[in-house]
């Protein structure tokens, strides 16, 4: 069987690792890396946000928290893509919906935010909206922008991964009263479980990626 490189553009935690092997199923044999994880503090300082620049939040393995400069990151993700994707020879898979535009020059690479609109786009009913519920309210604004640069009706929302599941069944029946015929739930921290929630709530479809992916990924793997 192909094996598979899964790159979390932070760190690569017993804690992550764990969420990716419970909540997105795949056949392929995984081999799991953190863009930053051989990174020394000279290294993280480099990449540190500026002062009007896009910043990424990530937290550490200590438990504290750096913000680090967008396009930056975006720059290492696309070197350790290519360094592992020569090392390996098999695809690397950036575990994030977020826009990763650099990343894109990759090659052998999956990028979730592609798959994601292609996807939505398909499904969109003629003139309708596509319905975004995004996970975190500081990065909101930057990463809904690929979504706009769709061109079509577009509505979105933030709810965090955390907060109850009434709040995203509300979210919800709000996006389709505002025109949504699909509702894309935007981020791989989301589970069935707020798949589930969603979904009783409206009758529109819903797109959790980490159920995309292993489709995409076992085509790729083959």
């Amino acid at each position: 069987m192909e094996t598979l490189n899964i790159l979390f553009y932070g760190y690569a935690t017993a804690e992550a690792r764990s969420h990716a092997d419970r909540h997105v199923p795949l056949t392929a044999d995984r081999r799991y890396h953190g863009a930053l994880d051989s990174l020394e503090r000279p290294d993280l300082d480099e990449l540190s946000a500026r002062p009007g620049h896009q910043s990424v939040p990530i937290e550490q393995p200590d438990g504290t928290w750096i913000e680090l400069d967008y396009d930056q990151l975006d720059r290492h993700c696309l070197e350790t893509m290519n360094r592992i994707a020569a090392d390996t020879g098999d695809p690397v898979l950036m575990f994030c919906t977020a826009p990763w535009y650099r990343s894109e020059a990759a090659e052998n690479v999956i990028l979730p935010f592609r798959l994601l609109e292609h996807v939505a786009l398909a499904l969109r009913a003629p003139e309708a909206a596509i319905g975004v519920i995004q996970p975190v309210a500081e990065t909101a604004d930057f990463e809904i922008q690929h979504w706009r640069d769709l061109d079509v009706p577009l509505e979105a929302c933030v709810v965090g991964e955390s907060e109850p599941f009434d709040a995203f069944a509300q979210a919800a029946r709000e996006l389709v009263a505002r025109g949504a015929s699909v509702i894309v739930l935007d981020c791989l921290n989301f589970t069935e479980s707020h798949y589930r929630a969603v979904r009783a709530a409206v009758d529109v479809h819903v797109l959790l990626p980490a159920t995309l992916l292993p489709a995409v990924i076992g085509a790729t793997t083959r």
